[in-house]
């Protein structure tokens, strides 16, 4: 089984099929693929469109679950799945046609662990190609050379995974938090030594501006500012592990810092929060040894705030206006 295509679904009637439909077409052998469809509790007929569809392909596994989120259902198909490679694909995606084969044999044939290559988005009629740089390296790099050029990925669904690379290091996702993928990728990049980047066009990604994660609520930001402090935890994780090197602790320790500015000035400047629950959030930074922020940041103009966000009092005194 060359590669095993992971669609978590919830609520996805209307465009699984669709989804599925791309994956018939990429002039890969139905016995070299598998498609696992993984309906996370779906309240429409989700399911019944998977049923009907592993009713037509011998090579389509359906699994069902409560309600657990992508994360979780992304996990559960990568512990069914026995493909050599592992693609994620959203149910309200799909893959543009004749054009996986390209790179499933590239990968194959260089023995990457990791190959990226580019999405097309679309949002409200408006279309953009991302994640395709004019320059990118001829051949195969480490992820600590792609973090370094800042090439590292981000999204899940444009990039094809070595299911043995996957294994060796036991990489989930981790469950209950928003930008999952972030959060999987840096690890991804900090353990890969054969990675590559591909400009060739396969995945078509649709912006659902109903998803959940477009949410612009208080209790949607509370929760993507959680997810935010969960992959600054990685990010500190990873640059104190003994195998990393110099300048990826130096990275990895920037970016937190960074990342850091970024959420006290949306804790300070957010209006829809109650103070209460700012302060909490204050308060967690602090619990996490995220605050007060040490060393340098990503860029000169967040390393010259440090002095005033350092300042307990002023953020404090910004938080509790309102």
């Amino acid at each position: 089984m060359r590669i095993s295509y992971i669609i978590p679904s919830y609520n996805a009637e209307p465009y699984l099929e669709r989804c599925v439909e791309t994956l018939y077409m990429q002039d890969i052998a139905a016995d070299e693929f598998e498609v696992i469809i993984v309906n996370d509790g779906s309240t429409d007929g989700t399911e019944e469109v998977a049923q009907r569809i592993a009713s037509l392909h011998s090579n389509v596994k359906c699994i069902s679950q409560v309600n657990q989120g992508l994360s979780a259902s992304r996990n559960a198909g990568m512990q069914q799945a026995i493909g050599d490679y592992y693609s994620f694909i959203d149910a309200d995606d799909f893959l543009i046609p004749h054009t996986m084969k390209r790179v499933l044999e590239t990968a194959e044939k260089k023995q990457v662990e990791v190959c990226k290559f580019a999405l097309y988005s679309e949002y409200s009629g408006w279309t953009s190609i991302r994640n395709s740089p004019q320059s990118l390296p001829k051949d195969v790099i480490t992820g600590e050379q792609a973090m370094l050029m800042d090439l590292d990925i981000n999204s899940a669904c444009n990039v094809i995974y070595s299911s043995k690379f996957i294994k060796a290091y036991d990489l989930k996702f981790t469950v209950g938090i928003l930008h999952e993928d972030v959060d999987f990728n840096a690890q991804v990049c900090f353990y890969a030594k054969r990675m590559l980047f591909m400009k060739n066009l396969v995945y078509y990604y649709y912006y659902n501006n109903k998803s959940i994660t477009k949410s612009s609520n208080a209790a949607m930001e509370v929760k993507r500012f959680k997810s935010n402090v969960k992959y600054l935890e990685r990010c500190k994780e990873l640059a104190a592990k003994p195998e990393a090197s110099t300048s990826l602790r130096e990275l990895f320790s920037n970016r937190a810092n960074s990342a850091t500015v970024g959420l006290l000035l949306r804790l300070m400047k957010n209006k829809s929060i109650p103070v209460e629950e700012k302060q909490s959030l204050f308060a967690l930074l602090e619990e996490k040894g995220l605050y007060p922020i040490k060393g340098k940041t990503m860029s000169w103009k967040s390393t010259a705030m440090l002095p005033l966000l350092n300042r307990r009092a002023y953020v404090l005194r910004k938080i509790g206006k309102k």
